[in-house]
């Protein structure tokens, strides 16, 4: 992937680490959406039986910002929660199953409207789980620069430094260029909503297929390459 052209980069003017002041009038930009780029970050814990207390960051982002709220802050904490608690505000990212039950266990309440992009790429024919980096690479072909070092770093520590605040930043962004570009080739994303019918919950059933895209040729290579 390295030798794919970097993607773009969202400036840092663009990036906005909230505090006890921002706080609700973030919420209330974010809250304005439809969509948002969504991610977390946690204190990496490396002492087998040690307790996860995280996550200590929580990023939103849309095309042309992104907010990176420290939960350390009573008014950020405050701020998420009520983000978190609204199912008409998507929030599209990858992983998230982790970022549910730590979201779950700080918070006391399941987040709602989390779309994990992962499963979309599952049902368009890919078996692992891509992650941001490699979607990145089959969506628009191009590398989506990722440092290990910083994403195993302290996200506790404050003030977080600039290299920490690009990097979750980009992770937010990056999952919500993704979904636009998804949206773009007609592929729906969101789980269509559970149905009743006679009491028992059920699905509705899948809108047509979209017609052939560039990701989809990506998929019918890379099968090709596993058949071979």
């Amino acid at each position: 992937m390295r030798a794919l052209p970097p993607f773009e980069r969202l400036p840092d003017e663009a990036i906005v680490m909230v505090g006890p002041q921002l706080a609700q009038q973030a919420a209330d930009e974010i809250g304005a959406l439809s969509v948002v780029g969504f991610d977390t970050e946690s204190k990496p814990v490396f002492v087998r039986g040690q307790t996860q207390d995280g996550p200590h960051l929580v990023q939103f982002a849309s095309a042309e910002r992104a907010w990176l709220f420290p939960l350390q802050d009573p008014a950020c904490a405050q701020a998420v929660a009520g983000l978190l608690a609204r199912p008409e505000l998507l929030k599209v990212g990858f992983g998230l199953a982790g970022d549910r039950a730590q979201l779950l266990a700080r918070f006391g309440v399941a987040p709602q409207g989390l779309v994990d992009l992962d499963q979309t790429y599952r049902a368009l024919g890919y078996r692992a789980s891509l992650g941001i980096r490699m979607a990145m690479a089959v969506t628009f072909g191009r590398y989506f620069e990722k440092s290990k070092s910083i994403g195993t770093s302290d996200w506790s520590r404050q003030p977080l430094s600039a290299a920490q605040c690009r990097y979750a930043a980009h992770d937010a962004w990056g999952a919500f260029r993704i979904y636009e570009a998804l949206c773009a080739q007609g592929i729906d994303v969101v789980p269509p909503p559970a149905v009743a019918k006679g009491g028992a919950l059920r699905r509705p059933r899948s809108r047509p297929r979209p017609q052939p895209s560039p990701l989809a040729s990506a998929r019918s290579a890379d099968r090709r390459a596993d058949a071979g």
